[in-house]
C-alpha cells in the first residue's frame, strides 16, 4: 500500500512540474497589451474569457475599424495551447487529489480538475469561435457560463486540497494547506467582481497548484512510510 501511495505522488509532482512548466510558456504566449479593458482583469485572455458583451471584446481586440491584429493571432495561438494545458492542469489535479485520498480526502475531489478541464474546453472552443467571427460573435451569450464554472472548480479544488494537507500532522504541510483552503475562498469571492478581482482569481490558483505541487514533492521524496499514510 506504501509504494502504491507513492507512485501516486511521484505522478502528481510529475505532472504538477508539467503544468507549471506550460503554464510559464503559454504566459509567454498570449497578449499583454491593453486595449481598454478594466485592469482588474489583470490580463488580456483573462478579460476576453469574462467578456460578456460586443463592448467587452472589442476592448480587448480594438474597435471593429482597427482591430489589433497582433491582439489577435497571439490570443488564438494561446487558445489553440491552451487545449493541451487544460489536458494537463486536469490531469495534475485529478492525480493530486487521487493521492489525498489516502490521506482523508473524499474521492469525488478527484473529479474537479477533470470538470474544470472540460467547461474550459467549452470556453476555448466559444473563444476561437468569436475571434474567427468578430462581426457576430458567435457563444459569446454562453461564454461566462464556462468560464464561471471553470474557475468555481478550480475554486473548490483548491479549497478541498487545503482542508486536506491540513488534516496532516506536520506544521509546515498545515500552514500550506491553510494558505491553500483560503485561496480557494478568495478565488470563489473573486468570481463576482472578476472585472476588479481577476488578477487575484488566477493568482490564488496559481498559488494553490504551487502548495500543492510542492506538497507532492515532499510525499514523493520521502523513503519510508510515514504518519501521512493512513491505510
Amino acid at each position: 500500500m506504501f509504494q502504491k501511495t507513492i507512485e501516486s505522488w511521484r505522478i502528481a509532482a510529475l505532472l504538477g512540474v508539467t503544468t507549471v512548466g506550460f503554464a510559464a510558456y503559454i504566459g509567454t504566449v498570449f497578449p499583454t497589451s491593453n486595449l481598454g479593458f478594466p485592469e482588474g482583469y489583470g490580463t488580456a485572455v483573462i478579460a476576453f474569457e469574462f467578456a460578456r458583451t460586443p463592448a467587452d471584446v472589442h476592448a480587448v481586440f480594438g474597435p471593429p475599424d482597427g482591430l489589433d491584429r497582433d491582439t489577435l493571432s497571439r490570443m488564438d495561438w494561446g487558445n489553440w495551447l491552451d487545449f493541451g494545458f487544460m489536458a494537463v492542469y486536469g490531469a495534475f489535479l485529478f492525480a493530486f487529489h487521487r493521492a489525498t485520498v489516502s490521506i482523508g480526502s473524499p474521492s469525488v475531489a478527484t473529479l474537479l480538475g477533470p470538470v474544470a478541464a472540460v467547461c474550459d474546453a467549452f470556453e476555448n472552443t466559444i473563444l476561437l469561435g468569436i475571434t474567427s467571427d468578430l462581426s457576430t460573435m458567435p457563444g459569446l451569450p454562453w461564454l461566462r457560463l464556462w468560464v464561471t464554472l471553470k474557475f468555481a472548480a478550480l475554486a473548490v479544488s483548491a479549497g478541498v486540497g487545503g482542508f486536506t494537507m491540513l488534516r496532516t500532522p506536520h506544521p509546515a504541510v498545515r500552514i500550506g494547506g491553510a494558505f491553500a483552503a483560503g485561496c480557494g475562498l478568495v478565488a470563489l469571492l473573486a468570481l463576482v467582481a472578476p472585472d476588479r478581482l481577476g488578477e487575484a482569481l488566477v493568482s490564488s490558483i496559481a498559488l494553490a497548484w504551487a502548495l500543492f505541487l510542492t506538497f507532492a514533492i515532499g510525499q514523493s521524496v520521502r523513503g519510508s512510510p510515514s504518519r501521512f499514510d493512513r491505510a
